[in-house]
């Protein structure tokens, strides 16, 4: 940025116009009221080049945000008095004051963020990329509520159409590829989308499996899409070494895994970034046995008011518990040291921070194929 020279017989006192220099090459902004209404005159533009496109309108807000976010990081620091305040005053050995312009400030993170993955980002096929994952599609089509005097028929037929819309949105999302990055295109065409497994805040799971020429499966993987929002993918705190913190996280995890450790943490098998569509997939090891809470519904009884009222303790076996306390107690020993029977060098401890009955998967018992509960296997972070 050219230096800052102040204009001769500016007062000091005077309006803002005349207490900032004039810059060497016309079109900069000369005040931070004008870098403001600069970026209002860019925000405004995008919003008219958007308004008659066919992106959704959630698509031109985060435009907008991630505008917004580096027109602002352009904008100089400003002193006490409102003004820009590129220039460092230092002294000589002489005695005698030099200007020298600032260099931008360090502190300031510039977009694309250095905490991002760095250019330039793969372009992903607009076969994956164009189907809103069930998760972003309930957060932009929430479930309807009844309307003031509004007939309970109409109301019934308005629900039903919103149920068929999610429904066609989870098959529509099975549909799409794998897209595993390890694998070529004729290893994902044999992968298929078979069954929607759940949804989280901005997650959702579904199961593919891999089958052979005659259509006989032969392998199974949890593949899990999260669309954090704009917020927090613009957020540093949600980020480890240029890469989302859950993946980050599993990858630490399977790091220090050994054969006889780490039997109650699902293993990731890889990831995939899409930061056009600020999304990523994370492709996991299946844990058929369902969730904890599906799990322990036989032993409770649902109110008709919905609260969950326990059944006498005698019909949950203790054995149960202690078997589930103790796989959870298990995979809090390999999060807090790295491994279960020591901790590893170096190694900082992760925090779950989301544990509940949802959270805690079970797999079914290896020898038999009976379904039964196995020491349980624990999410890593995921909001």
């Amino acid at each position: 940025m050219p230096t800052l020279k102040r204009k001769r017989g500016a007062s000091e006192e005077g309006p803002e116009e005349e207490r900032v220099a004039a810059m060497s090459d016309g079109g900069v902004p000369k005040t931070i009221k004008e870098w403001q209404n600069k970026i209002n005159d860019h925000i405004r533009a995008l919003m008219t080049r958007l308004a008659g496109s066919e992106a959704t309108r959630r698509d031109q807000e985060d435009n907008i945000y991630m505008l917004q976010n580096a027109l602002r990081a352009l904008m100089p620091k400003q002193d006490s008095t409102g003004t820009p305040s590129p220039k460092t005053q230092s002294s000589t050995a002489g005695g005698e004051i030099t200007s020298t312009a600032t260099p931008a400030d360090s502190r300031v993170d510039h977009f694309p963020y250095s905490f991002w993955p760095p250019l330039p980002w793969t372009q992903e096929p607009s076969t994956i990329t164009a189907i809103l994952p069930p998760s972003l599609w309930l957060s932009r089509n929430p479930e309807p509520d009844q309307q003031y005097r509004e007939p309970r028929g109409a109301y019934n037929k308005r629900h039903r159409e919103w149920l068929q819309q999610r429904t066609q949105n989870e098959r529509m999302w099975l549909q799409t590829r794998a897209y595993h990055p390890d694998h070529d295109d004729n290893q994902n065409q044999a992968w298929h989308g078979v069954h929607f497994l759940g949804k989280g805040s901005y997650g959702c799971t579904g199961l593919w499996v891999r089958t052979d020429e005659n259509n006989v499966i032969r392998e199974r993987m949890a593949v899990k899409e999260c669309a954090p929002g704009p917020t927090l993918w613009c957020c540093p705190d949600e980020w480890r070494e240029r890469l989302p913190r859950e993946v980050r996280m599993h990858q630490l995890i399977d790091s220090t895994r050994t054969a006889t450790s780490h039997q109650n943490l699902i293993k990731h098998r890889s990831h995939r970034m899409m930061m056009t569509k600020k999304r990523y997939r994370l492709y996991l090891d299946v844990c058929d046995g369902g969730r904890l809470v599906e799990n322990l519904r036989p032993y409770f009884e649902l109110h008709p008011w919905r609260y969950a009222v326990p059944l006498p303790p005698s019909e949950i076996p203790e054995s149960f518990v202690w078997h589930i306390f103790g796989g959870l107690v298990d995979a809090c020993l390999v999060l807090e040291q790295g491994r279960l029977d020591e901790k590893v060098e170096g190694w900082r401890p992760l925090i779950h921070n989301d544990m509940h009955s949802s959270n805690v998967l079970l797999e079914r018992d290896p020898d038999d194929g009976m379904v039964r509960i196995t020491p349980p296997s624990t999410n890593i972070p995921t909001n």
